[in-house]
């Protein structure tokens, strides 16, 4: 089964949000064993919610592109919180909020 990884972490704004996406090239580079992205805002926090083949790929990417990039762009970074899926489920009209 998959693995969850949420992130929570004051302080990130949606214009830090989109400046590390672009640092990153989320789109354009999909990083290898990501599954699934969703990121909301709410009282100066960002919470990520990702959803990855294996902890493996996570950590790796996080380790070669996430947290350098969190460090060029000086944007707070936290460690998430790392669980087995226990059930995933994709409905229809999910692939209408794709990058």
């Amino acid at each position: 089964m998959p693995f969850v990884v949420e992130y929570v972490q004051s302080g990130v704004s949606p214009a830090d949000y989109d400046r590390l996406k672009q640092h990153i090239d989320w789109a354009g580079a999909h990083p290898p064993g990501a599954l699934f992205h969703i990121a909301s805002f709410g009282d100066d926090t960002i919470h990520v919610v990702d959803l990855w083949e294996s902890v493996e790929a996570m950590e790796e990417y996080s380790r070669t592109r996430l947290i350098p990039a969190f460090e060029a762009l000086n944007i707070p970074a936290t460690v998430p919180t790392v669980r087995e899926t226990y059930g995933v489920a994709a409905y229809p009209g999910t692939s209408d909020y794709s990058i």
